[in-house]
C-alpha cells in the first residue's frame, strides 16, 4: 500500500523541461502549465450545459484573454517528460503541457504565475 503511494507522490511532481517552444521576440515571454487531470480553471470557465466546440487552446486562451491578459499564441502538446501517467488524482499531471507566449509585462507573468504557469527563464 504504502508503495502504491509513493509511485501515485512522484507521478504528480513535475519536472523541468528544457528550452523554450516558441521562437521570441525581445520583447515577448513564454510561460507553460502541465495540464492537470481536472484542476485547471479554464475548463470551469464555459458551461457545462452549453456545448462549446473550442480545441483546449482556444478555451485556455479565451480564458486568459478574459482575465485582461493578452495572448499572442497557446500551443498544448504532449510533455517531453518520460513519465507514466500512474495517478488519477485531481491535481495530478496528465502527460500534456499548455504553452503561453505573451508580451513580457510583468503584470501577465504575476497573473499566470499566481494560477499555476512557470516561466522558463526563472
Amino acid at each position: 500500500m504504502i508503495l502504491a503511494f509513493l509511485f501515485s507522490f512522484t507521478a504528480c511532481e513535475k519536472e523541468e523541461e528544457s528550452g523554450s517552444y516558441f521562437k521570441l521576440n525581445s520583447d515577448e515571454t513564454e510561460m507553460y502549465y502541465d495540464e492537470t487531470q481536472c484542476a485547471d480553471p479554464w475548463y470551469e470557465f464555459f458551461n457545462k450545459d452549453e456545448f462549446i466546440p473550442l480545441k483546449k487552446e482556444e478555451k485556455l486562451k479565451k480564458y486568459l484573454e478574459n482575465r485582461n491578459i493578452e495572448v499572442l499564441e497557446v500551443a498544448y502538446v504532449k510533455s517531453a517528460r518520460n513519465v507514466d501517467i500512474i495517478c488519477s488524482a485531481c491535481k495530478c499531471f496528465t502527460g500534456y503541457r499548455f504553452y503561453v507566449k505573451l508580451k513580457d509585462k510583468e503584470e501577465y507573468v504575476k497573473k499566470l504565475k499566481s494560477m499555476g504557469f512557470v516561466r522558463y527563464n526563472e
